[in-house]
């Protein structure tokens, strides 16, 4: 007989494969069309001219027809089907998922699995500010950036056909506020103060500030970042800044008010001093004591130059005395 010319054949995953074998000749006819199909790691064996069977694995498969006459005359012919991939990988990650800030984030991509089998990795990193890309089925990157990030892997097989899956991972926040409060304040009794921040920042945004005012008659709690308010008692106080953000880290900082007495002046004269009257005395206290001090060495240096004149005239009287007795005494 004649089995015709048969060509390789491409078929794509999941689509029927056709066989004819009424092509085949023979100049007293064909009696019998024997066809062993290996596919899938199996030998089928099926018997007549025509034949479909499903492919639903990629792969190839090897077609063997063999033909016979009435006779016994035989002949064969062997011939590929190509079933071609079109299977999407499953993109597997493992590994933490929540991690703090400045460590390494680890994740495993080796799990994702094929048909035909990954031929390539590949990873997106997207957050604030951040945006990587690399390769391999291993992510071993340091996560300097505090917050949410999407992780996504992408898997390929060798015939293009492509999976992904995203993660989302949380970097928790570690680093804390900078916070400067700003210098000391001088005020009045009753005066209106105005509390600021100079200068804070945080990297994730600072959610809270309170103020705590010590003295020696309680404490007041503030809130925000500019507060104002008014002291009625004069001395020495201490206000104090905590700021926090998001993850609960903190940073403190703190300045002294000096709350002042009131100076009344009546004919000339003062009724009060200025010397704080609570708290610690203050700044102005120090200046009041300075200056007694130095009332005090100008009275003890003036009286000693006195004395010294005194003494000086004294000496020089005593000395025209002596003088004169002298001339009198000459012009006896």
């Amino acid at each position: 007989p004649d089995v015709g010319g048969w060509e390789d054949i491409e078929l794509e995953q999941g689509g029927t494969l056709s066989l004819n074998g009424t092509i085949c000749t023979d100049n007293v006819g064909i009696g019998n069309w024997t066809w062993l199909i290996s596919y899938n790691n199996e030998n089928l064996n099926y018997y007549g001219p025509e034949h479909e069977m499903p492919m639903p694995h990629a792969g190839i498969c090897i077609v063997t027809l063999t033909v016979s006459d009435a006779a016994g005359n035989r002949a064969n012919t062997r011939f590929k089907v190509l079933i071609l991939d079109t299977e999407s990988p499953t993109a597997v990650i493992n590994g933490e998922v929540e991690l703090d800030q400045h460590q390494n984030l680890i994740l495993y991509g080796a799990g994702s699995t094929d048909n035909v089998g990954v031929s390539n990795y590949s990873w997106n990193v997207s957050g604030e500010d951040v945006q990587i890309t690399t390769e391999g089925p291993l992510l071993n990157i340091t996560m300097y950036h505090a917050g949410d990030h999407v992780i996504t892997l992408t898997v390929k097989d060798i015939r293009g056909n492509t999976g992904e899956r995203s993660v989302l991972v949380h970097i928790i926040d570690v680093t804390r506020p900078i916070l400067d409060v700003g210098p000391d304040i001088k005020v009045h009794v009753n005066d209106t103060i105005h509390l600021s921040v100079n200068h804070s920042f945080d990297n994730v945004g600072i959610v809270n500030h309170t103020w705590s005012i010590y003295s020696d008659t309680g404490l007041i709690y503030l809130y925000g970042p500019e507060p104002s308010l008014t002291i009625g008692l004069a001395g020495l106080y201490e206000a104090e800044l905590t700021v926090t953000d998001h993850e609960g880290n903190s940073a403190v900082d703190s300045l002294l008010i000096y709350v002042l007495e009131l100076e009344h002046i009546y004919n000339g004269t003062d009724d009060d001093d200025d010397t704080p009257t609570g708290g610690d005395g203050g700044e102005d206290a120090s200046n009041d004591d300075g200056t007694s001090y130095r009332s005090i060495t100008l009275l003890i240096a003036l009286a000693l130059l006195l004395v010294i004149l005194a003494i000086v005239v004294f000496s020089m009287l005593k000395g025209s005395g002596r003088k004169n007795e002298r001339i009198m005494s000459w012009e006896e």
